[in-house]
């Protein structure tokens, strides 16, 4: 159990509870858009920070299956 009197105050700030988001909402996407988030994403790029990822992942996972498997080849 964390005690709230034994944490320095600057990290109180750290402390957030995140949004809830319904999870039976899912937002249409349309893969152009996808591509060039993803293109900016990784064009150079050797590793990525995982929230980056996490979006990344989320992204494609609304998408068809032939959508990510063409926008994936195109960027090689």
């Amino acid at each position: 159990m964390l005690l709230l009197s034994s944490v320095p105050l600057c990290s109180l700030s750290k402390l957030r509870i995140p949004p809830v988001y319904p999870t039976s909402q899912v937002e249409i996407v349309q893969s152009n858009v996808v591509f060039d988030i993803s293109s900016l994403m990784l064009y150079g790029t050797q590793a990525i920070p995982v929230r980056l990822k996490i979006l990344l992942d989320r992204l494609f996972s609304v998408l068809k299956q032939d959508e990510v498997l063409q926008i994936l080849h195109a960027l090689d």
